[in-house]
């Protein structure tokens, strides 16, 4: 059971940083287009 919860708390680590740097690069793609837009 406790190998099951590790494993579990590894992909959701994995997932909620894919989803942070995503985020990230979409937050500067829209501050850059948002700039060049002045």
């Amino acid at each position: 059971m406790s190998a099951l919860l590790l494993v579990l708390a590894v992909v959701s680590a994995v997932i909620a940083a894919l989803a942070v740097h995503e985020l990230q690069i979409w937050l500067e793609r829209w501050a850059y287009e948002r700039h060049a837009q002045d």
